[in-house]
């Protein structure tokens, strides 16, 4: 909590463009695709707002004011305020989305699947993104997003193949 300025988040409107490297012929083997992803990005800041206690420790009044960390210290801080804090003065910087995932597809039967993604997202913003205050870490264009992911299921499609050859 300490040196956060903003919770930043991102919506992405993206384009996809997959691949198969290698596809899976045999029971037990492993389809590998490349995906690739193109599109825009809105990054929107909203501000931390937290609860300040005043006079001194102990507090006999708690403020809510924006995170200022040039004027408080951690031993004025009391807590974050409620979340709705600061929704009135969102800020928004648009930008690029670039991304590339390797995908690993597996099973042992037609009727499920495992998946195994691995990949990274690049989004690249109009203007510095400041999450945490410019005297802790300064703010940079380039945000990154590491992906890994596991998933699996049934393959709805495969499972009618065997009514249908009766």
């Amino acid at each position: 909590m300490f040196g956060k300025v903003n919770a930043f988040h991102a919506l992405r409107l993206q384009r996809y463009k997959e691949s198969i490297v290698a596809e899976k012929y045999r029971r037990g083997g492993v389809t590998v695709s490349h995906t690739r992803s193109l599109g825009a990005v809105l990054g929107i800041a909203k501000p931390v707002f937290l609860e300040i206690g005043y006079p001194e420790i102990p507090y006999t009044s708690l403020q809510v004011e924006r995170y200022a960390p040039d004027e408080h210290f951690s031993d004025r801080i009391y807590g974050r305020a409620p979340w709705v804090n600061g929704l009135e003065i969102l800020s928004w910087n648009p930008g690029v989305s670039l991304g590339q995932t390797v995908s690993f597809e597996f099973s042992e039967t037609r009727t499920s699947t495992r998946i195994l993604d691995v990949g990274v997202q690049a989004d690249v913003y109009w203007s510095p993104v400041e999450i945490m205050a410019a005297a802790f870490v300064d703010p940079r264009r380039v945000q990154f997003t590491f992906l890994l992911r596991y998933g699996w299921g049934a393959q709805w499609s495969a499972k009618g193949l065997g009514d249908a050859r009766s």
